[in-house]
């Protein structure tokens, strides 16, 4: 499968049970990658969201991509 590769994308990491801030955000470097400290245990929310400058022919200025995953771990 192909990957694809994004730099510049914001991820934010999020603690389901104090959702008002994100734990952790980061921008993806070069290889589209990021890097966060793994959660031992909790409900946890990842949030992608990166955007692309359109063509200066379109009808919009750029276009942004959002996407989630949810995970948990069992308490310990």
């Amino acid at each position: 499968m192909p990957r694809i590769m994004t730099s510049g994308a914001l991820i934010m990491l999020t603690n389901l049970e104090h959702d008002a801030n994100p734990v952790e955000m980061h921008l993806t470097d070069r290889n589209g990658e990021a890097e966060f400290a793994t959660p031992l245990s909790g409900e946890w929310l990842l949030n992608v969201i990166w955007t692309a400058v359109t063509p200066p022919s379109s009808d919009t200025d750029f276009e942004t991509t959002f996407s989630s995953l949810s995970f948990g771990f069992p308490g310990r």
